[in-house]
């Protein structure tokens, strides 16, 4: 296959080695072989593929050293060999000196601390009769260990022959889930466990059998979408790992129910957060978060953005960002969720994905190029993040019934920037700003204003990306505490402008707002 660009057959039960003869595979720039039960050693012939771009081989049962030559090809962008039984020393060449771009984690046997892992052993000097004891004890056990092998592959496999699917592919949880646990952890699905309801089911909280509390989504089959919905979520949360991102615990799933387990938030989502039950009113003004705390979700948003859109294995489109999708953990941390009509595909297969059917999102959140084109790209995803951004600054909902006749949330902010943005910024932030505080925490809110009328501007090619969004803001906030220079921040928003045509109002004086 000289002329293949892609290859992915993840999630499979495929067996033995990877053939040598990858390597004629010249064109090739993706190939992910992970989750599967591949044994023997990474092949060299790997190292001749100049325009491999990313390779995926976790989740096997691969021994033996990582290839040298592996870090002398300068295409490769991202590799991930975690959870094998690789060992010896990591190259320190290409790709495996930039930071994020491997995952090594799961062997146990690898060693190199220019990837974080431990210092590799220095062999000691041995005398003559240890060299020769070795050469007598090394063939015997050798043999011992071979007939163990084989003993316990034969076992293994007669074992791995009545477990679940699910399980064989996930290895997610601590441990296997029936649906009577199911049923224990939620007393029955008792409506008094239940904390959410959405248009694919609903989610209830629980106890499993360990203690740990989780949240559970039981899934609505009688909604035809339901199923794609759930093996949607099963695909992107399989290939996705960030420390932003909720983590699956286990799934269940038989004709009859299908549920997805996570770790359960103890605060909740983020609408419910900016909208408690007992403030609810006609201005859908916000509970009193300060500034910095704002801050803190709009980046860990933002980074979970970025990761999903630039340095995922496979790019993933969320096309649902909003405040109820966003949970947030003990410390408020908060976690994307919901991935159910997220679109994911190699991200050198193209910029783009034409959606085939009707695109679902949430109405105020949806790019306005996705009720036109059908075309899903990852500007839509940063239309929505502008949009929960000047949401969390404002305490307007985007549906709120101020927005008649053709008024937005994006166009009614723009009438007040920069001059008098205090006149559309949720009072909270400033009443709760120290009077020695407040006009800096107003210039962090008028860059931010900035950021999200960017990233809401009408056309894609427009907005800024993720990776540009994630510098400013991490800048804003260092600015704010006195970590970095104003100079510093200057220059990023001149770049920032440079590459856009600016805010909605076209007025050259802005800039000198920064």
């Amino acid at each position: 296959m000289e002329k293949v660009q892609g290859i992915d057959i993840s999630a499979n039960q495929l067996t033995g080695n990877i053939p040598s003869t990858i390597g004629s595979c010249i064109a090739i720039q993706y190939l992910n072989l992970s989750f599967n039960k591949i044994n023997g050693s990474i092949p060299e012939s790997l190292g001749k593929l100049l325009n491999l771009q990313d390779i995926d081989l976790s989740f096997n049962n691969l021994l033996g050293k990582i290839p040298m030559s592996l870090g002398k090809l300068g295409a490769l962008q991202h590799l991930n060999f975690s959870t094998n039984k690789l060992e010896g020393e990591v190259p320190k060449d290409g790709v495996f000196k930039k930071h994020g771009a491997i995952s090594l984690i799961g062997n146990v046997g690898l060693c190199g601390p220019w990837v974080k892992l431990p210092v590799c052993p220095t062999p000691k000097p041995q005398a003559q009769s240890q060299r020769h004891l070795k050469r007598i004890l090394i063939p015997i056990g050798a043999a011992v260990f071979v007939t163990w092998c084989v003993l316990m592959g034969f076992l293994w496999r007669c074992y791995c022959k009545r477990r679940p699917l699910i399980s064989q592919l996930f290895e997610l949880g601590p441990q296997r889930i029936s649906f009577p646990d199911l049923l224990t952890a939620s007393d029955g699905f008792n409506e008094a466990n239940l904390i959410g309801v959405g248009s694919s089911g609903k989610v209830y909280k629980g106890v499993l059998k360990d203690g740990a509390m989780v949240a559970i989504k039981v899934f609505d089959l009688q909604d035809e979408d339901a199923l794609k919905i759930f093996d949607r979520e099963c695909e992107v949360l399989r290939r996705v790992r960030h420390r932003n991102l909720v983590r699956v615990i286990t799934s269940y799933s038989d004709p009859d129910c299908k549920a997805l387990i996570f770790p359960l938030m103890p605060n909740g989502n983020l609408d419910n957060l900016l909208y408690p039950p007992s403030e609810h009113s006609s201005q859908g003004q916000l509970c009193s978060l300060d500034f910095i705390l704002r801050l803190r979700i709009l980046m860990d948003i933002a980074q979970g953005m970025e990761y999903l859109h630039h340095h995922c294995f496979v790019q993933v489109i969320h096309c649902d960002l909003k405040p109820s999708n966003v949970l947030l953990g003990e410390d408020m941390t908060a976690y994307l969720t919901d991935f159910g009509i997220s679109r994911l595909y190699p991200r050198n297969y193209g910029d783009s994905l034409t959606s085939t059917g009707t695109l679902k999102g949430s109405i105020g959140y949806i790019a306005p190029e996705y009720g036109t084109s059908g075309v899903v790209t990852t500007k839509g995803d940063v239309y929505s993040y502008g949009i929960v951004l000047l949401e969390m600054l404002t305490g307007k909902k985007p549906t709120n019934s101020m927005f008649v006749e053709g008024m937005i949330l994006p166009n009614w902010v723009s009438r007040s920037f920069p001059d008098t943005i205090e006149e559309v910024i949720d009072s909270h932030l400033l009443s709760a700003a120290v009077n020695s505080e407040e006009g800096k925490v107003l210039n962090c809110l008028r860059q931010l204003i900035c950021i999200g009328l960017l990233c809401t501007k009408d056309f894609p090619e427009e907005r800024p990306s993720m990776i540009d969004i994630v510098r400013i803001l991490g800048n804003i906030r260092d600015t704010f505490l006195g970590i970095a220079s104003t100079p510093t921040l200057q220059s990023d928003f001149s770049h920032l402008l440079g590459s856009t045509s600016g805010p909605h109002k076209s007025d050259e004086s802005q800039s000198s707002s920064y």
